[in-house]
């Protein structure tokens, strides 16, 4: 896969370095989507500050998205409640799991199972269904024995080359607008990641058990499913118009729309319908000004 836009971004496409366990291979990683031309824009680590502009983006712009929420953050009644107003929005919601330690080792079997289900069980209770779709936080790529377990209680490992953290210090928010823009600009189609995999079922039947899954009214293939985008106001990525905390203040100026027109047009119709990725959009994204496509 190949980066490019009408800026050049400091976000490389390297292959992450996991070193899956015995059972666990890239096959268990979700790494792109199963029809042409759908893009999966996915954000880990949150909630925090910056997923509240990021709602009222996505929903200017009519658009989905998946949140791998942090169940640490979640006993702060203020990001707990933006989780809650993420998935009555539509997005599908996701978990980051992060070991106690950074490390399953010194751990049982059963102690790494219920610590995971402690924290699927923390987004249940606000959601009212359990998180199937997890992304492994960083540090912990290299732990065999938690991507074997986490594979043995029937979550769907996420994971690919760009990091997007919902942090408002990584400038996800700022971003968003010109991501969406620019991903109308080349045609791609927005979809939750149980769109990208044509999954009915997103979400587990118990936090523990491998014992079978669960859709919702806005899962794929359901009534009130929802997939595509709409343009949406460009903001002012300089530094001096952001607030400290990362976020864009309201009434920003505007920045263009760098990724309107430009030498890479050509290049990605050749490319042809075959396009189909999951994407994370990175913070460095926002602070090279960018406007990217993505395409194989």
């Amino acid at each position: 896969m190949r980066f490019s836009g009408s800026t050049i971004l400091s976000v490389l496409a390297l292959p992450l370095l996991v070193t899956a366990g015995e059972g666990v291979t890239w096959a268990d990683f979700l790494t792109s989507c199963q029809t042409p031309g759908q893009i999966s824009l996915t954000y880990s680590e949150g909630p925090s500050k910056a997923t509240i502009e990021m709602l009222q983006t996505l929903k200017e712009a009519q658009a989905k998205v998946t949140f791998f929420a942090n169940a640490t953050w979640l006993q702060y009644m203020q990001y707990a409640g933006v989780t809650r107003h993420a998935y009555l929005d539509g997005h599908l919601i996701g978990m980051t799991y992060r070991l106690p330690s950074d490390s399953s080792a010194g751990l049982t079997e059963d102690e790494v199972k219920n610590d995971i289900a402690r924290n699927s069980r923390t987004i249940q209770d606000l959601i009212g269904v359990y998180p199937k779709y997890m992304k492994i936080h960083e540090s912990n790529l290299k732990d065999p024995q938690l991507l074997n377990i986490a594979k043995s209680m029937g979550y769907t490992l996420a994971s690919y080359v760009v990091a997007g953290y919902d942090v408002p210090s990584t400038g996800a928010a700022a971003a968003l607008p010109k991501v969406i823009n620019t991903i109308n600009t080349h045609g791609y189609d927005m979809v939750r990641l149980d769109g990208c995999t044509n999954d009915k079922t997103p979400y587990k039947k118990d936090p523990i058990q491998n014992n079978g899954n669960v859709g919702d009214d806005k899962s794929f293939g359901a009534a009130e499913y929802k997939h595509g985008q709409s343009n949406v106001k460009t903001v002012d990525f300089t530094p001096s118009n952001n607030n400290k905390d990362g976020s864009v203040p309201v009434g920003g100026g505007s920045a263009g729309n760098d990724g309107a027109k430009n030498s890479n047009d050509g290049e990605m119709k050749k490319s042809g319908a075959s396009r189909s990725s999951v994407v994370a959009t990175s913070a460095l994204a926002v602070l090279s000004a960018v406007a990217y496509s993505l395409f194989f």
